[in-house]
């Protein structure tokens, strides 16, 4: 976790870029004054998504720079709290005299001074669980990318969901384009066919996720052909082809399954979600194959909205720390 104290004064709106990376483990401050009282209702609605911790701290007193001193303060105070990782949004190189000062009176203390909130993010050190995946994003953010790359990655994406609304214009999953777009991105980097059919099953089903799976075979293999080199050397005994009947392939083990179950019912027992068990249980499959929390409760979110989205977070979150 991290905590990001904002010299809203000093940085505004800028200092807030990178606001939608901030993880429910993160605390939030942002000091301001009657100059700026204001944030825009795209940084406010990022902060709800995040699930962070958030105070706004306002200015009560003037005087010369009365916001720093708050904010030096503060950072004090959380020091001494044992929180290790502070970032100070602000473009005023004066808090590097208060970090510096911090840093040498308290060990193992990661203190920086940044632009904006995902630039601070960059400088920190990588977090497990966090961190890691969220510097990385950030530091691939930051990257620049050529205009007739990023415009053929473009074309390229389009054609294929334009492709698979062709396959599925019919169907029950026509309204799961989106994840079905995704399914074939994420099935390029996996390692086998096996890997694939089975991602298959535990985003969308036994049953849907074999019909699936067979519709998008063909793209998928084209995506993976197009990943792996040419002038790769082949195996010289080549795996054997992927079976297509859902019985040929490894099941999770059915005492994970169970466990599964059982977890979720007695999460169910003391939660107001509604959902069915089914449901959850597909989810929580989907959500084992992502590493990163912070990527979870994103793509809960994205499901679910702000309201929901944070109930079943929390419902799911001891199910999954408790599973392989």
């Amino acid at each position: 976790m991290a905590v990001f104290l904002v010299d809203y004064e000093n940085v505004q709106g800028k200092g807030l870029w990178g606001v939608e990376v901030l993880a429910p483990e993160d605390v939030l401050y942002i000091f301001y004054s009657a100059a700026c009282p204001n944030i825009s209702r795209r940084d406010a609605n990022l902060i709800d998504r995040s699930g962070c911790e958030f105070h706004a701290v306002y200015l009560s007193h003037t005087g010369h720079n009365a916001l720093d001193f708050m904010i030096v303060a503060q950072m004090g105070i959380l020091a001494e709290r044992g929180y290790k990782n502070i970032a100070v949004i602000s473009m005023d190189q004066g808090f590097l005299v208060a970090k510096e000062y911090i840093m040498a009176a308290l060990n193992d203390m990661n203190i920086v001074v940044a632009k904006s909130i995902e630039s601070g993010i960059r400088k920190l050190p990588a977090e497990p669980g966090i961190g890691g995946d969220r510097r990385c994003e950030c530091i691939q953010g930051a990257e620049r990318i050529g205009l007739r790359t990023f415009g053929d990655g473009h074309l390229k994406k389009a054609a294929i969901k334009e492709r698979i609304e062709g396959l599925f214009g019919e169907t029950p999953y026509f309204d799961k384009i989106d994840e079905l777009c995704r399914y074939v991105k994420d099935c390029a980097g996996m390692k086998s066919g096996n890997d694939r059919y089975r991602s298959a099953l535990r985003l969308f089903g036994g049953k849907d996720g074999l019909n699936i799976y067979q519709r998008l075979k063909p793209m998928i293999d084209e995506a993976v052909a197009e990943r792996e080199p040419s002038s790769a050397p082949q195996p010289q005994n080549p795996p054997s082809p992927v079976p297509e009947q859902p019985e040929a392939v490894p099941a999770a083990p059915e005492e994970e399954t169970d466990k599964c179950r059982q977890l979720l019912m007695a999460e169910l027992e003391k939660s107001h979600v509604t959902y069915s068990l089914d449901m959850l249980y597909n989810l929580t499959m989907e959500l084992l194959l992502i590493n990163s929390k912070n990527t979870r409760y994103k793509r809960i979110l994205a499901r679910f909205g702000t309201v929901e989205g944070p109930l079943i977070y929390r419902l799911l979150k001891p199910v999954l720390t408790k599973l392989p």
